[in-house]
């Protein structure tokens, strides 16, 4: 696949000339990529396809209900590859707004599918990343030896169903103040981050533009074509007249976007705020499907290897900055799997870090620092955690300006007590050099 072309492409060591077998050479062999070898229980991505993403109560999915957008791709995946449904060991589901987090429209597009009951599904809710929870929850059960084959799912309506309603909750929620804070609406907590981390409306807006040019160009390039599944349904208009259509494009980007056009836009949630319309996420219907697998059982059925998962890391932030957590995650997901020192994002062991200073876009620097022996070979659990510090990341942006990103970080118990011993041999000298100096060192 193209996206995934492009994946390996971040990945690829300096110098390295691009093309298929630079890709995978590349990648098994060179100081880039996860630490570790190919081996017959890897956790492997076999293949996946989306819907459309629509836009939602005014896009092309707006009459559609979550468990037709998620048949269509459960069972092109399957069908694509000559699989059958019964091969399949458990189907996880990815949902927020739905009830029960969709556990009976799950099941339904289930039997809409035409999968046997034998097969079991299920659903999972990590709020925005419960699509990729839900490959992490395959995974999980590839690697356990529960299944040899999954599929991992992830939709949404959110036409349908709305965003305002939390449920039930105590009285007592605003009595601590992190609970009240879990309340704090997402366009907020996206003013928040931009106050806490100096991030201009002008930058913003330039992030914007960027994207939509991009996915504008790789859309009338026709790159997103083998990955969506285009779907057949209807649109009801305020009349109650029904049209039908095929739906096989994205309907959120922009082409004609431009750093005037969003410079114009007023603030979205707050009067003195940043986000806008323009730089903002839009809200939109559309579901997708990967099939995860063991890599000794896809290769019996001679079925493709798309990519190897070789880490995953959850962690949690503030409520109030919850935009952050990709910031959290993905240093303990790369130290998790070996080492990652990769094109302009990495250097070679030994390469001094003066010399490193340009990256990628929207991959922060800091992330993948150090000689291989800072980064120990896959672990299974992340160090304990007694102590806090502040991770500092230095973005530069492709107009050339830096900014630098504190986010804060853990200590496990070696690094606490080391930097508690150099506090203390610190404040010693200098008390004793104060006393020899005649000075009243003061109360201790």
């Amino acid at each position: 696949m193209h996206r995934l072309q492009v994946l390996s492409g971040h990945l690829r060591p300096p110098g390295q000339s691009p093309g298929p077998a630079a890709d995978v050479s590349g990648l098994r062999s060179s100081v880039c990529g996860a630490a570790g070898r190919d081996g017959p229980d890897d956790v492997v991505i076999v293949h996946g396809r989306r819907t459309a993403i629509g836009k939602a109560k005014r896009g092309s999915f707006k009459d559609t209900t979550p468990d037709e957008l998620l048949s269509a791709v459960m069972k092109a995946v399957v069908s694509d590859l000559n699989l059958s449904p019964d091969q399949l060991g458990d189907v996880c589901v990815g949902n927020v707004l739905q009830p029960g987090a969709g556990a009976v429209m799950a099941r339904v597009a289930h039997f809409l599918s035409g999968f046997p009951e034998q097969v079991p599904v299920y659903t999972v809710n990590r709020q925005c990343s419960s699509g990729l929870q839900a490959v992490l929850n395959i995974a999980g059960a590839v690697q356990s030896g529960v299944v040899d084959l999954g599929l991992a799912c992830g939709v949404e309506s959110m036409s349908l169903r709305s965003m305002t309603n939390p449920g039930d909750l105590s009285s007592r929620v605003s009595d601590v103040d992190k609970a009240r804070d879990c309340l704090i609406p997402m366009g907020i907590t996206s003013e928040n981050v931009a106050q806490e981390f100096g991030i201009s409306r002008e930058k913003q807006d330039a992030f914007a533009l960027r994207s939509h040019q991009r996915a504008a160009r790789a859309q009338s390039q026709g790159l997103f074509k083998e990955e969506i599944v285009p779907v057949q349904t209807r649109i009801v208009d305020e009349s109650g007249a029904e049209t039908q259509v095929l739906v096989s494009e994205d309907e959120g980007i922009r082409p004609s976007t431009t750093m005037e056009g969003l410079s114009r836009l007023r603030p979205a949630f707050s009067p003195e705020g940043s986000t806008t319309a323009g730089n903002s996420s839009q809200v939109s219907d559309g579901a997708a499907v990967v099939l995860v697998g063991r890599r000794s059982s896809v290769e019996v059925l001679g079925l493709p290897v798309l990519a190897v998962l070789r880490s995953s890391a959850v962690v949690g932030v503030p409520p109030h900055l919850m935009g952050i957590g990709p910031a959290q995650a993905i240093p303990v997901a790369l130290e998790r799997a070996g080492r990652v020192l990769c094109g302009e994002t990495g250097r070679p062991s030994g390469q001094s870090e003066s010399k490193r200073r340009r990256h990628r876009s929207g991959s922060p620097a800091g992330l993948h620092r150090g000689s291989p022996a800072r980064h120990p070979p896959a672990r299974t659990a992340p160090p304990p955690q007694t102590g806090l510090r502040g991770r500092v990341h230095v973005h530069r942006d492709g107009d050339g300006s830096s900014r630098r990103l504190r986010v804060s970080g853990t200590l496990n118990q070696d690094q606490t007590r080391t930097r508690s011993r150099t506090r203390s041999r610190t404040r010693s000298r200098t008390r004793s050099r104060t006393k020899s100096r005649g000075h009243n060192p003061g109360p201790t």
